[in-house]
């Protein structure tokens, strides 16, 4: 299996049809043991899998793998990692850094795309100064996922701060009703359970497509295991829904996907195998 977390700012460049596409790190996650991370089967089912994996017992290292794709010349960011917070360890906020090594700057940034508003997929937005990390550009979420955000009933860190990074960046921040293009060549697809409203979007140029997963699942053997779920899913029975749907369709598409939290650099396909899927590296 491919390496699981890069070990520093890494950049993958491949191409989406006449598009130039990079796949950038912004680091690993610090999570729990994978019995603690995915806790709905028994631990004995959990730890065997995790083990089958690759996965060490007592953590769960899951990578952030951040899409730049250039349409029409512009560079368009599909999710911002943790930023300055750090909020699921020391190793994550390296995107600017690895921005850096693809020869991009924060200002070349035309728009972000969002998934959810979740830490390590929205707090990127803001940077070390407290300021749009990405100045110039226009911030993509889905409209329902913003409206929850900013009503929500709960208190604490998390909730505070989703609410402090949209409004430093209000004036940049362009709701959308999901299930129609984004842009030219980016289409929302409604994907909820993990979130609210999450989204994922399908990427396309020149006849060729990818799929932005997002958090639709976590790693590769929720494939492999359509009945296990993350614990930090908004809704358990939705996200199983919306994954075994997403799964059926890529596999029998043959869709090209990119996993946000896969091994590095999540890049490749769904298959068929047995009661469930298997991930298959590009």
């Amino acid at each position: 299996m491919s390496e699981p977390v890069p070990p520093g700012p890494r950049v993958h460049p491949f191409s989406i049809g006449k598009a130039p596409a990079l796949v950038v790190s912004d680091g690993p996650l610090g999570l729990g043991a994978p019995v603690e991370e995915f806790d709905d089967l028994p631990a004995e089912t959990v730890s065997a899998l995790a083990r089958r994996y690759g996965l060490p017992p007592d953590r769960t290292p899951l990578a952030q793998n951040a899409l730049v794709v250039v349409l029409d010349g512009r560079p368009v960011l599909f999710d911002t990692g943790t930023g300055p917070e750090l909020a699921f360890g020391p190793d994550s906020g390296r995107l600017i850094e690895s921005l850096g090594e693809a020869g991009l700057r924060p200002d070349d940034i035309a728009a972000v795309v969002l998934t959810h508003i979740h830490p390590d997929h929205a707090w990127g937005l803001v940077d070390t100064d407290g300021r749009p990390a990405f100045p110039k550009a226009t911030v993509h979420i889905a409209a329902e996922e913003l409206a929850y955000v900013a009503a929500a009933s709960t208190t604490g860190k998390y909730v505070g701060h989703h609410r402090a990074v949209m409004a430093t960046c209000s004036h940049q921040v362009r709701p959308f009703d999901i299930g129609g293009e984004v842009m030219p060549g980016i289409t929302a697809i409604p994907t909820p359970g993990h979130s609210i409203a999450h989204t994922s979007y399908r990427v396309s140029s020149g006849g060729e497509t990818v799929l932005v997963l997002g958090d639709v699942m976590h790693h590769p053997m929720l494939a492999e295991r359509t009945d296990l779920t993350y614990r930090y899913d908004y809704d358990r029975v939705r996200s199983a829904t919306t994954r075994r749907a997403v799964l059926a369709r890529c596999a029998d598409e043959g869709t090209r996907v990119l996993g946000y939290h896969f091994p590095w650099p999540g890049l490749g396909h769904f298959a068929v195998a047995g009661d469930g899927y298997i991930f298959q590296p590009d």
